[in-house]
């Protein structure tokens, strides 16, 4: 029986993923052709180092991230990947002891220590920036349930102003969303955006902390089916971790493997326009593609969402796919003179009570990283701070030439203190890199696996990504996993049956 053909559209985290995984559980029964429309793969995920000098004669090197920047080990398939990939040799940790593992800050203002745990919250002192912080924690287990019954979604927002209040929702809940979004609190779906909280509200029979403190004392989830090696040994005790290279050190690891397998076949600057679903395969028009991705027996599609009902050109699909929201974020990598600033992993600035619309929005920050306290060994030049900025999102500002010393005030004005002129610094523009889910985003969801399982696509085109089940790179390199995990097994099928 002749090899089956498998295209996987997107280069960047999850589509890598799923090809590296195909062409290690099919090096011989299947041809996998990655498509990526960019001249690089690795989607956001980008590293730069930078030769630079201090100011004072000294020379050496900085890492700059334009993507995500440190990695959670709460991910079996990240571990394994980094395993498979030799990069344990590479990691850069952060203890969960460490001061950019435990000081995080909100800009209340003013620049807030956030308790890292509920005896710190406790023993906080009762200022007025945290006012109501401990009294909102202290009675969300003692109201009664209140969610409305044949309630499916609500917003972020209305979650936590259900459980907590309005004013702790508004400071706490839409700097998380800021965090992790870059999005209004107000529009994005709780269910799929932070489903772990939706479920501790149904776990903790109607209080969210006793649901969070029962799964808690869940076990950690299995790993026994994760090749993950010692790298579970090195990530024991760490709160977060990156790599000497960065975060881009995984997705040019897994195009190295990825060029050298017979089987497998990348093309840089090549996009498809059109797939079209037959009962045996699929076609594909496009000059640019060899027969073999032409006519593909299976698709794996890590392409956002936005891109889809033009490429697929079903009545039924754009329905169920053509709901997605993005969020567009300028990113300011600073590089400074050494300067005293807060210890800690960076501070999150909350939507301002006139709402993102106020006249003094200015640049519109987000949150700030200070990246030289969380992954300072990433660096050769000492004797500077390096620092990360984000803005726009739900600002909605429009990205004209960006204006430096509007940030530079910004950041002086949440340190609180004198900031130095940077020695670097650039602006990196990321358009509609994060997926801001809806409400019954998580219903579409499922109407859209339903109608991928039944005919014409019977279980052959898997569409995969941020948007279908997380935007952190653990859950993007898990996706890429149990797709290429599904696709492998309906072709081992087909063998046996041929």
């Amino acid at each position: 029986m002749s090899p089956a053909n498998v295209l996987v559209l997107g280069g960047g985290l999850t589509g890598l993923s799923a090809a590296f995984h195909l062409a290690r559980q099919l090096p011989r029964a299947a041809n996998i052709t990655l498509l990526e429309s960019a001249p690089r793969l690795g989607g956001w995920v980008r590293s730069d180092r930078l030769e630079l000098e201090d100011g004072e004669g000294g020379r050496g090197s900085v890492l700059l991230e334009a993507g995500p920047r440190t990695l959670r080990p709460n991910s079996p398939a990240l571990l394994e990947l980094v395993n498979l990939l030799g990069l344990k040799d590479e990691l850069v940790t952060v203890p969960k002891t460490a001061p950019a593992a435990r000081n995080r800050y909100l800009y209340l203002p003013p620049l807030t220590l956030l308790p890292s745990t509920l005896l710190s919250a406790l023993l906080t002192p009762f200022t007025p920036a945290l006012r109501p912080l401990l009294p909102a924690i202290l009675r969300e287990p003692l109201r009664r349930a209140n969610r409305p019954q044949g309630l499916e979604d609500e917003s972020v927002d209305g979650f936590f102003t259900r459980r907590f209040g309005a004013e702790f929702a508004r400071r706490f809940a839409s700097a998380l969303v800021h965090g992790v979004y870059a999005a209004d609190a107000r529009e994005l779906s709780v269910r799929a955006a932070f489903p772990s909280l939706w479920a501790a509200e149904e776990r903790g029979r109607g209080s969210v902390l006793l649901g969070l403190r029962a799964a808690g004392r869940e076990p950690a989830e299995d790993v026994s089916g994760y090749d993950v090696g010692d790298v579970g040994e090195a990530v024991e005790g760490v709160s977060v971790f990156s790599f000497r290279e960065g975060v881009e050190a995984i997705p040019r690891a897994m195009e190295g493997y990825l060029e050298k397998q017979g089987n497998v076949r990348i093309l840089k600057r090549a996009a498809v326009l059109s797939v079209y679903a037959d009962e045996g395969d699929f076609k594909v028009p496009s000059i640019e593609l060899p027969p073999s991705a032409s006519n593909p027996t299976h698709i794996i599609s890590a392409l956002p969402f936005q891109s889809l009902p033009e490429l697929l050109p079903d009545p039924g699909l754009p329905f169920l796919i053509d709901h997605s929201e993005y969020s567009t974020v300028l990113l300011l990598n600073l590089i400074f003179p050494s300067f005293a600033h807060p210890q800690g992993f960076g501070y999150l600035v909350p939507r301002p009570e006139g709402g993102y619309g106020a006249a003094n929005d200015g640049p519109g920050v987000l949150g700030t990283v200070f990246d030289s306290v969380a992954l300072g060994e990433q660096d050769t030049l000492r004797g500077v701070t390096k620092m990360t900025m984000m803005s726009g999102g739900p600002y909605k500002r429009r990205f004209g030439e960006p204006y430096l010393p509007e940030f530079l005030a910004a950041l002086r004005e949440h340190l609180g203190t004198s900031v130095p002129d940077p020695l670097y610094h650039r602006f990196v523009l990321q358009k509609k890199c994060i997926p801001t889910p809806q409400l019954a985003h998580t219903a579409r969801i499922s109407q859209l696996r339903q109608a991928l399982g039944e005919r014409p696509y019977a279980g052959r085109l898997e569409l995969v990504g941020a948007e279908v089940g997380g935007v952190s790179v653990g859950d993007c390199v898990r996706q890429g996993r149990e797709a290429a995990g599904r696709v492998a097994e309906m072709v081992r099928r087909g063998v046996d049956a041929g």
